[in-house]
């Protein structure tokens, strides 16, 4: 260490300040390849994880389109008043419901809806435009008071 300091004294300033920024290039560029090249390896193995996700994911949705083609699924809508009075519109018995409130029927959210002077013809109608949207029917009460082709219907549908 001694012999270090003697030749590094006996050094003229020019040359001391070459050698210092000698050792400052090759400590950076040391620095600089063991920063970059560890991070270069690292972003290889993730873009290598992220290409592998991606083919993981494409091969579910093609699953998942085989496996839904292969069985009908039922798909409700989701059910709201909305709907139900773009049905009675559909139908036209708009003006023949009295009330859609919504109500829990066996633990299910379901809307009961009360229609007056309805015909058969148009109940039939309304019924199958409910099945159409695949809404199911939990209850249904038809009274004819009078005996003519008016009827009230009280009906539970979710």
């Amino acid at each position: 260490m001694k012999n270090l300091e003697i030749i590094f004294n006996s050094l003229e300033e020019r040359e001391k300040y070459i050698l210092f920024i000698g050792v400052l290039f090759v400590i950076a560029f040391v620095g600089i390849f063991f920063i970059t090249v560890p991070q270069i390896n690292y972003m290889n193995k993730l873009e290598k994880k992220l290409n592998k996700e991606i083919e993981s994911y494409n091969e579910l949705l093609k699953l998942a389109g085989i496996y839904a083609s292969n069985k009908q699924i039922k798909i409700k809508k989701g059910l709201n008043i909305a709907n139900i009075d773009k049905i009675a519109t559909k139908t036209g018995i708009k003006n023949k419901v009295l009330k859609i409130k919504p109500i829990t029927y066996q633990n299910k959210d379901a809307y009961e809806l009360t229609i007056e002077k309805i015909t058969p013809e148009e109940l039939q109608n309304f019924i199958n435009n409910l099945k159409k949207e695949k809404i199911d029917i939990y209850f249904i009460s038809i009274e004819n008071p009078r005996d003519n082709n008016k009827l009230n219907v009280r009906i539970t549908i979710g």
